[in-house]
């Protein structure tokens, strides 16, 4: 598995490629024909798709006197806050269940009064 992206876009709004060595991994994955999921492709994917404003929302952007560990404030594009920590684990979620990986059956299964709903958009 690959590091998921830091947000740093660039002067026409790309995110950057963050980390040089994710080629590597990627291929002694394939070289080695193990199981590899490439957070730094689908998290640069996701966090691109919502854009500057968007995707700031997701990372450690806390404006002075809201937290008491920040009275200063923070601009961190590297970790992520606990909406965008949600995203990412969903992200991983959809990719194991899509290559059948076998930690899918360790999830808990849903309560019985939950498969009721149905996502109907907006």
């Amino acid at each position: 598995m690959t590091p998921i992206t830091r947000r740093h876009f660039d002067d026409k709004n790309i995110l950057k490629l963050t980390h040089p060595y994710a080629k590597i991994v990627r291929e002694i994955a394939e070289d080695t024909d193990v199981t590899f999921v490439d957070m730094e492709s689908l998290t640069r994917q996701h966090f691109q798709s919502q854009g500057k404003t968007l995707s700031a929302l997701r990372f450690m952007h806390i404006k002075p006197n809201l937290h008491p560990n920040y009275p200063n404030g923070i601009t961190d594009n590297t970790h992520l806050n606990q909406l965008g920590a949600r995203e990412v684990a969903q992200l991983l979620l959809t990719n194991l269940r899509a290559i059948n990986h076998p930690l899918i059956q360790q999830l808990r299964t849903p309560d019985p009064k939950h498969l009721k709903y149905h996502y109907k958009g907006f």
